[in-house]
């Protein structure tokens, strides 16, 4: 109520007369103008508004509003400018100009963003243009609806052909279809029915959805009692640990197909020895929907191998068996040199204790060569020992060059009897092989007896054995046995390696067939060929351990 009182106190100011020192021309002449301007300010907001009423579809609609408002707050100002002649209420008509100004600018700054869309309004001209082109447009619209009718007949009746053609076609697919069904209703019975391969399909998280008749026979469960179960049940403990389960199935979704070799559990927690294979399903779109997995049970395979390699392992124990009493002899020299330095050194130390002042360096130099002797002789009797046992094979990193260094002196008698010489070409740090120290040794053992044996013969030469070990590009190495003897006979060099093929009077045909086992069991290859000159030359090649890259 106190701000209404303020807007129309004089609050001390003085009529707006005062200005014009109330003269009746100059007040009157600013009456009339300000009236007859307020009263065409009042007008135009009344017109505006009739128009927007009657004319909704014209654009723009809003800014006349806004003009209406502007212009009638205009107008007000204008009665302010006569009502303040006489009364002093200038605070009353400043806050009708604020509302003017609060009218006005917002008016103004729509305006201008307006004003594009107002300049792309067609001129008259331009609608005529657009009205005369629209007549154009509908009459070449008639005329395409003329043709198009003609079109729509044509093309029903080429409706009508293609539907009766579609029947046919429908009908040949429900037959094809009903005989898919069939096949597929016969692959379905094939695949439930066959006992000899477990059979069964996986989602994409690996939990089994089928389950076929081999899959129960060779598992255990039922398909009522695993159908829903994770894959992993069918793991050991240990490959559950390591996670092989879920890298089987990563490794089938990238590359499409994964097999694997491995110990699986059957329901009552017996093993068998499995080959796998999981293949990834995808539709269409390529989208991994599941996979179908395919286990055949290799157990008793698995035992006809171990007995193979248990057999094999026999064999060549029985080999080198046989291969030491060959050479006893020699063996028996080469032990029996030590064991001679070792006596004539202790007889020597026994004479220089009994004297009245012993020399104690001489008797020291004694006591080092039994020790050195001693150490001989059991080095010798290890290898042989090493060679006699029976052992299961076992594989570790070995130099080739020391395997062939430790064979050498259990032939050096051998070597001396039948007046041989032996030379060697050992490659200098040779890349390490993963082996069995004792079957390569059996096998370098056996081919260099059998060159021994090949060159007893020969009077009109030097016997020359030479031992050569070579690098074979950077992942292999190849181990030579080459003899100046009487060479290979064409019609043998294929069967020499043959089991019980031999070409010496008193042998069995073992050695080399067991020789060329032992090396194809270490991923490696045994050949023999003749040599340029007199003799021949077998060699073998294995793969080489990877050096570390650390």
């Amino acid at each position: 109520m106190n701000f209404v009182n303020h807007l129309f106190s004089p609050s001390g100011f003085m009529p707006h007369g005062y200005c014009y020192l109330w003269r009746p021309d100059l007040i009157s002449l600013h009456v009339v103008s300000d009236s007859l301007i307020a009263l065409a300010y009042f007008s135009i907001p009344v017109t505006l508004a009739y128009f927007i009423r009657k004319r909704k579809d014209v654009p723009f609609n809003w800014m006349f509003a806004l003009f209406g408002v502007f212009i009638l707050a205009c107008g007000a100002t204008h009665l302010m400018e006569v009502w303040t002649l006489w009364h002093a209420t200038y605070w009353l008509s400043g806050y009708v100009k604020l509302v003017t100004a609060l009218a006005s600018v917002p008016t103004a700054i729509l305006l201008v963003g307006l004003m594009p869309h107002a300049l792309a309004l067609p001129s008259p001209e331009a609608m005529r243009m657009e009205i005369a082109e629209r007549k154009r447009a509908q009459d070449a619209l008639l005329t395409a609806k003329n043709e198009l009718e003609l079109r729509v007949r044509e093309r029903t009746a080429q409706l009508v052909r293609t539907n009766e053609d579609l029947v046919a076609v429908v009908a040949q697919r429900e037959r094809a279809d009903q005989e898919l069904r069939l096949s597929e209703e016969r692959f379905r019975l094939l695949v439930e029915r066959v006992e000899d391969y477990a059979i069964l399909m996986l989602d994409p998280s690996g939990h089994v959805t089928s389950w076929n008749v081999g899959a129960e026979r060779i598992k255990g469960y039922r398909a009522d009692e695993i159908i829903g179960k994770h894959y992993s049940c069918f793991y050991t403990e240990e490959d559950v640990n390591l996670h092989k389960p879920e890298m089987a199935l990563q490794a089938a979704s990238v590359l499409g197909r994964f097999a694997d070799e491995g110990w699986r559990v059957r329901k009552d927690g017996s093993r068998f020895w499995a080959n796998a294979v999981i293949t990834a399903m995808r539709d269409s779109e390529d989208q991994l929907i599941g996979f179908s997995k395919i286990t055949h049970d290799l157990t008793e395979r698995k035992r006809a191998a171990e007995a193979l390699e248990t057999t094999r392992a026999e064999m060549a124990h029985m080999a080198r068996v046989m291969t030491m009493g060959e050479i006893a002899a020699s063996i028996a020299h080469e032990v029996n040199q030590p064991l001679t330095a070792v006596v004539a050194n202790a007889n020597a130390c026994s004479r220089l204790l009994a004297g009245n002042s012993p020399d104690l360096d001489d008797v020291r130099e004694a006591v080092a060569d039994i020790a050195e002797a001693g150490t001989r002789a059991g080095a010798i009797i290890s290898r042989i020992r090493a060679l006699v046992k029976k052992d299961m094979p076992e594989k570790t990193k070995l130099d080739i060059n020391d395997v062939v260094q430790e064979v050498l002196p259990l032939t050096s008698g051998e070597l001396a009897k039948h007046r041989v010489s032996v030379q060697t070409e050992l490659f200098p740090s040779l890349p390490q092989v993963l082996g069995d120290r004792v079957q390569l040794q059996q096998v370098i053992l056996n081919l260099m007896m059998n060159a021994i044996e090949a060159m007893t013969s020969i009077m009109d030469r030097p016997r020359v054995l030479l031992l050569r070990t070579q690098v074979q590009e950077s992942d292999r190495l190849s181990v030579a046995v080459q003899d100046s003897g009487a060479g290979l006979e064409p019609g043998n060099t294929a069967r020499i390696f043959d089991t019980f093929f031999t070409t010496k009077s008193n042998g069995m045909g073992m050695g080399l067939s067991i020789s060329r086992s032992i090396i194809e069991t270490h991923g490696g290859r045994l050949w023999a060929e003749p040599n340029d000159g007199p003799g021949a030359t077998f060699q073998f090649i294995l793969p080489a351990y990877p050096r570390s890259t650390a």
